[in-house]
């Protein structure tokens, strides 16, 4: 978060999950890394920024390509350098609130954002 705005990514169109929509930075975990650590690498990777990590905002479970995914959704502030669309995304920008029921977000990630906006207002 930024001045009550969300950074998002747009993924490519070629890419297998959720192609040619915009999502939250992030990213799978590493063996052997710790999940705070895990955030901050996957952001600086796909946005050129460093992040502070404010708080977990909540966890969520998705089904597909045939894995159980557990998602965790932290608050974050960035604290150095500037937004560059990494080599997954094809567009990247800073988002109110209000702006995500007009984009193309998948079902899981909007239903997820739309609920936690009052603990993103925080």
């Amino acid at each position: 978060m930024r001045n009550k705005k969300i950074l998002l990514g747009k993924r490519s169109p070629t890419k297998k999950t959720h192609p040619g929509c915009w999502s939250i930075p992030g990213g799978k975990v590493e063996p052997g890394e710790k999940l705070e650590k895990a955030l901050k690498r996957e952001v600086r990777e796909e946005t050129g920024i460093n992040v502070k990590i404010i708080r977990l905002l909540g966890i969520a479970e998705q089904f597909h390509d045939d894995h159980h995914h557990i998602v965790f959704y932290f608050k974050a502030k960035p604290v150095s350098g500037k937004i560059k669309a990494g080599s997954e995304l094809v567009d990247i920008g800073w988002f109110s609130l209000g702006d995500i029921n007009k984009m193309k977000i998948s079902k899981r990630n909007k239903k997820y954002l739309n609920s936690i906006k009052k603990m993103l207002k925080e």
